[in-house]
């Protein structure tokens, strides 16, 4: 028996059963179950899961959509960590068909979570996919809700029962606005990767970090690009910039995720937003 991970019109082959007949099988769904991309019958013969990455449009940018047993679990909409969304959405789905190859015992172990500060759908001792403050601000939720509902969303695609909300993981909603400033930003990256910062952190261009002339270091800062719309969340750990005229200025990943490479310059919106604190 065999499931497949399909990463757009390549088919790679994985095995995610035994001999033995042990391993994932997709979930049987009562008619009409809420929220499921295409319930099934009561009764209809499960088959074997089957991770999938489809393209679509949102809010007129391409997005990824993580499909297990043809039901959409997860949702890839911006670049994160210097990563694009496609590249997202194959580490997302490769590790999603690993977990599954390795046991299909895995019901208990499947839940949100909080690493390092970050909520995540956890997968055993396995992290499945990031849940970044600016896609819940999409889903008009928070990360701690929209990784919830992402971990019943697979739950219910292999056919486990779903978590409770008590089950949330224990990180406070979304921040505060405490201040708001208007400018222009920037960014910068090569030629600076891996220099010491004004905080005493290294540099490095991929994490959503930025520079700004007086904002206390760690700051929070919500940077919203005006003409698009786009959104990063960065923190603030260095000083700058120096050029008159210019507000900010961010890493090379926080600016991909803007759109800010080629154009170099931005109008922007800066929110500071309160620390958000675990209990």
């Amino acid at each position: 028996m065999r499931g497949r991970l399909v990463l757009g019109t390549v088919v790679v082959t994985l095995l995610l059963t035994t001999g033995y007949g042990f391993g994932p099988f997709c979930g049987v769904i009562p008619a009409g179950a809420a929220g499921t991309a295409s319930a099934r019958s009561t009764g209809e013969s499960p088959g074997p899961a089957e991770v999938k990455i489809r393209t679509v449009i949102l809010d007129g940018r391409p997005a990824r959509e993580i499909m297990v047993c043809d039901q959409v679990v997860f949702r890839v909409r911006v670049e994160l960590g210097g990563l694009t969304v496609d590249q997202r959405a194959q580490i997302i789905a490769r590790r999603l068909s690993n977990l599954l190859e390795e046991t299909s015992d895995f019901g208990p172990r499947l839940h949100p979570d909080v690493i390092a500060g970050q909520v995540v759908v956890r997968g055993g001792d396995r992290m499945l996919v990031t849940v970044d403050e600016v896609t819940a601000l999409y889903n008009s939720t928070t990360p701690s809700r929209l990784a919830l509902i992402w971990a019943n969303n697979l739950r219910r695609a292999l056919g486990k029962p779903e978590l409770e909300a008590s089950e949330l993981p224990k990180v406070m909603p979304r921040s505060k606005t405490l201040r708001v400033f208007y400018g222009v930003a920037s960014w910068y990256g090569p030629g600076f990767d891996g220099n010491l910062t004004a905080s005493g952190e290294v540099y490095d261009q991929k994490e959503f970090t930025a520079a700004h002339r007086w904002f206390p270091f760690s700051t929070m800062v919500l940077v919203t690009d005006l003409d698009t719309k786009k959104r990063v969340m960065v923190r603030i750990n260095d000083r700058g910039p120096w050029i008159e005229g210019r507000s900010i200025d961010l890493s090379m990943g926080a600016a991909s995720t803007l759109g800010l490479i080629n154009r170099g310059l931005a109008r922007v919106k800066m929110e500071i937003l309160e620390p958000v604190r675990q209990d």
